[in-house]
C-alpha cells in the first residue's frame, strides 16, 4: 500500500529551521499561483500551509494575508460550509485575536463556533476552544456579559469532559475571574487560550 509522501516542509519544521520552511513555501505558493487556475485547490491550501508555516514562526502578521486570500478564494470556489473555508476561516480568526482586531474576528469565530454546536451538540468538547475563542473577542470589545455566558458554558462543559484540574478548566476559571474586572491584569490578555489547532501543519 502506497503512503502520501511527507511534504518537504515538514522535516524543516521538525528541525526548527523556520526560516528554510518560510522560504520553501513561499516558493511552493509563488509557483503554484503562476502556474495554476486560481480555482485549482491547491493554490488556496498553498496559501493555508504558508500562513500555518508563519503562525509556527510566531508571525501572525504575516500570516494574516495569506489566510485572507486562501479565505478569499474558498468561498468563492468551495463556499462558505465547506471544510477547507471553514478551516481558513477558524485561523483567521484567531489570528485578528492575537493581532487585537477583535471585531474582526468576531463573525468568524461566531461561524466556527455555530458549526461546532451543530456538528457535535452544545455541550460537546469540540465546542469547547471555538467558544472560548469567541468568549476572548468579546472580552477584548468590552462586552463582558456575554463573555461570562460563555466562559460559564465552557467551565460546565469542562468540568464535566476534563476534569477540575484539567489546563482548559483551570484557565477557564481564571478567565471568569478576569472577566468581572474593569481593568485586567498586566501580563493577561483574553486572545491566550490554548488551541489544539496552533502549530498544527499537514502535508
Amino acid at each position: 500500500m502506497s503512503t502520501r509522501p511527507e511534504h518537504p516542509v515538514i522535516p524543516e519544521l521538525r528541525a526548527g529551521r523556520l526560516d528554510n520552511a518560510i522560504t520553501l513555501m513561499r516558493a511552493e505558493v509563488d509557483r503554484d499561483h503562476r502556474q495554476l487556475d486560481l480555482s485549482h485547490p491547491d493554490v488556496r491550501s498553498g496559501f493555508m500551509l504558508l500562513a500555518q508555516v508563519y503562525l509556527v514562526a510566531g508571525q501572525p502578521e504575516n500570516a494574516r494575508p495569506h489566510l485572507e486570500f486562501a479565505l478569499d478564494l474558498a468561498r468563492r470556489f468551495d463556499g462558505d460550509d465547506h471544510p477547507m473555508t471553514m478551516s481558513i476561516s477558524a485561523d483567521l480568526g484567531r489570528v485578528y485575536l492575537d493581532l487585537h482586531l477583535p471585531r474582526r474576528a468576531l463573525p468568524l469565530l461566531r461561524k466556527q463556533l455555530a458549526a461546532a454546536v451543530a456538528r457535535h451538540g452544545r455541550d460537546a468538547a469540540e465546542t469547547v476552544v471555538p467558544r472560548g475563542d469567541l468568549a476572548d473577542a468579546c472580552a477584548d470589545i468590552g462586552a463582558r456579559a456575554e463573555a461570562a455566558g460563555l466562559l460559564r458554558t465552557n467551565l460546565e462543559i469542562c468540568l464535566r469532559h476534563f476534569g477540575a484540574d484539567h489546563e482548559y478548566t483551570v484557565i477557564t476559571r481564571e478567565k471568569l475571574e478576569d472577566v468581572g474586572i474593569s481593568s485586567p491584569r498586566r501580563g493577561r490578555r483574553f486572545g491566550i487560550w490554548p488551541r489544539r489547532e496552533r502549530g498544527r501543519v499537514s502535508a
